[in-house]
This record gives C-alpha cells, sequence and structure tokens, in this order.
C-alpha cells in the first residue's frame, strides 16, 4: 500500500513536469510581406491582410507596436480586428504583466528569433479568445475571434526579426 501511494505521488510529480506543448510552426516566408517596426530595429514578417497600425510609448515607458488585421469582424457591439501587439524593451523595463483574461485553454509553442516561446491561450469573458507569451526584452499578445484564428496569428507573431 505505501509502495503503490508513493509511486502515485511519483508519477503525478513526472507528469507534471512534461514540457511537451503543441508547436505552432513559423509562417512560410514566402507568402508575407516585410514590416519595419518603426526605428526599433525590429521587423516583422505578416501576410498581406495584415498591417501595421500604431507604433506608441506603453504605461511603463515601452514600445508598442500594434498589428492588425485588414478585415474585421463586426460583433454588434464592437469591431473585432484580429490583433498582434508586440512590446520591446529598449532600455526600459518592461514591468510583469498579470492579466485575468479568462479561462486557460492550452499552452502551445513556438519559435521567436533564437528563442523557445510558450504561448497561453485564454478565452475571455466576451468569447474572445487572447494568446500571449514572453521572450527575453519581448512581450506578444495575440487576439482573435474564434481560437482556429490563434494559431495563424502565432505564426506570424514568429516571423519577428531583428533586435
Amino acid at each position: 500500500m505505501k509502495l503503490s501511494i508513493i509511486s502515485y505521488g511519483i508519477l503525478l510529480f513526472v507528469s507534471s513536469c512534461d514540457k511537451n506543448y503543441r508547436v505552432v510552426p513559423p509562417l512560410d516566408k514566402s507568402k508575407t510581406q516585410t514590416i519595419k517596426l518603426c526605428t526599433s530595429g525590429y521587423s516583422i514578417n505578416v501576410t498581406t491582410g495584415f498591417h501595421l497600425d500604431s507604433c506608441t510609448i506603453g504605461k511603463e515607458g515601452q514600445i508598442e507596436y500594434s498589428i492588425y488585421a485588414n478585415s474585421v469582424a463586426d460583433t454588434g457591439h464592437f469591431k473585432a480586428y484580429n490583433s498582434i501587439i508586440i512590446e520591446i524593451d529598449q532600455g526600459q523595463r518592461l514591468l510583469d504583466k498579470i492579466y485575468n483574461w479568462g479561462s486557460l485553454q492550452e499552452k502551445v509553442q513556438s519559435s521567436i528569433g533564437k528563442t523557445t516561446a510558450v504561448w497561453k491561450i485564454f478565452k475571455t469573458e466576451t468569447g474572445r479568445f487572447v494568446g500571449y507569451t514572453e521572450a527575453p526584452k519581448i512581450w506578444i499578445e495575440v487576439s482573435a475571434q474564434k481560437i482556429e484564428q490563434i494559431d495563424s496569428l502565432i505564426m506570424i507573431a514568429s516571423r519577428l526579426n531583428g533586435g
């Protein structure tokens, strides 16, 4: 009996350490256009259906880049764009981000540059889906109306270059 309880505890510990997430591959570069992220030294390859909307200074002093889909879904209350928000630390510290986005749906991984990024994907109270990841000096959020669209946004975000 003691042995089976110990074995069960070891099994729980080993299974909780498993970090094998579903992998989202980067977007095929041949199907993209390059957008320079203002004066940051970074660029991103996006499909022709996206544009750089703004480069703004965030509340912590970081530079924030907003990339939106050209098409929009009208929800009746507001227009919902699929979006990619990228914050890059350029000498100013990015503060820890703690959001309550709703229920965690899954974790996936992708590569951003030479870094493996783990994405947390949430379903919000409004039914939208939000994913985010942090890499050294970079924080990226993707947002879509449907969970099936999140992978496409992560594929685009994985094409961030430079620095």
